[in-house]
């Protein structure tokens, strides 16, 4: 074999190696964004940064007694969902990281109904809506503060909008909506870890410990235990996912013993003869490379049921039973 058949060869065995090599980096990812195993999973502030999201509160009671002895079954339900679209405006931002947010109302949708009869159903999207007092909510703002970790500090400014409806049952729904309380649930993210936690690797838990809704039928406690999914590439970006399961638990902190002391117990003395059941579970979806939450809800569902004992049946047709359910969901949803 000539020098110069030695020489091409060698050309050939290296080209196809760098071929071969190629091929491969591109399958494991070498050259492109390494797969990350962890995050810092933390809200980012800009001063003049604008977005737009959607946040939705829902809540309904269910109660159902099948009388089978009688042939009778009374339902009754318990209604409210809000649906509240809005501009967030970063106003200015410490060297903490944290944020003044200024919060104008651009749509509302409010659905509620009792078992009495009354009934609101408010879009205002749609032209029929346009006579309605709450529509003077549309275009009003407040402000808050909020940390890196999607806690809601403090509520800054609400009067405007507290004062858009001053009368009418519509003035009851603004104060309830736009409450202190209410605004810090509508934009606090419960999902995110603690301050100073730093870097979150993928399997990594933290927790947290709630009390049910104070409109729940007896007084329960949770603890919602968060794990860090996966961290993925979405349209260009890095996606943190994170999945919340929540089990009963007998732990208590301070702020669980006071939001049980002021919870109404429903069931009473008669718990020993409901047997209940909940699932409790949510998800963040937050892009890493913006600070932004993608998407983010929580929601409780409980059943509680009572069989009429054997020996206190008064017929053949089989016992009556009383179902009681609650379910409470929030969500909040980048739009743009």
């Amino acid at each position: 074999m000539s020098a110069g058949t030695r020489v091409c060869l060698s050309l050939l065995i290296l080209l196809s190696a760098a071929f071969f090599v190629g091929c491969e980096a591109k399958k494991t990812g070498i050259g492109f964004r390494a797969r990350q195993t962890s995050a810092e999973l933390t809200l980012k502030f800009e001063s003049e940064q604008t977005d737009t999201y959607k946040v939705v509160n829902k809540f309904v009671k269910d109660y159902k007694f099948d009388q089978r002895s009688i042939n009778k079954v009374t339902e009754k339900q318990t209604i409210t969902i809000s649906e509240i679209v809005f501009d967030q405006k970063i106003v200015e931002t410490d060297e903490q990281g944290n944020a003044v947010a200024d919060i104008t109302v651009r749509q509302l949708k409010y659905l509620a109904s009792s078992p009495q009869g009354r009934q609101v159903d408010f879009d205002s999207t749609k032209t029929e809506s346009a006579e309605n007092p709450l529509m003077k909510v549309i275009g009003k703002s407040y402000k808050l503060k909020i940390d890196t970790r999607g806690k809601v500090i403090k509520v800054l400014s609400a009067g405007g909008i507290r004062k858009a409806v001053k009368k009418g049952d519509e003035s009851y729904i603004v104060q309830a909506l736009f409450s202190d309380d209410s605004i810090k649930q509508k934009h606090s993210v419960q999902a995110m870890p603690d301050t100073g936690s730093g870097r979150i690797k993928i399997g990594d838990t933290w927790s947290r410990i709630k009390t049910a809704s104070k409109q729940s039928f007896e007084p329960k406690t949770f603890e919602k235990i968060y794990i860090l999914k996966k961290i993925k590439s979405q349209k260009g970006k890095s996606v943190a996912v994170v999945e919340m399961e929540a089990i009963p638990t007998s732990h208590e902190d301070k702020e669980a013993i006071e939001a049980t002391e002021l919870q109404d117990d429903t069931i009473g003395s008669f718990r020993k003869i409901f047997t209940s059941s909940d699932e409790y579970n949510g998800s963040l979806t937050l892009d890493l490379d913006n600070g932004t939450v993608d998407r983010y809800f929580e929601r409780l569902h409980s059943i509680w049921i009572a069989v009429e004992p054997e020996e206190t049946q008064k017929s053949d047709k089989g016992p009556d039973m009383l179902t009681m359910g609650l379910t409470t969901m929030h969500s909040i949803e980048k739009i743009k």
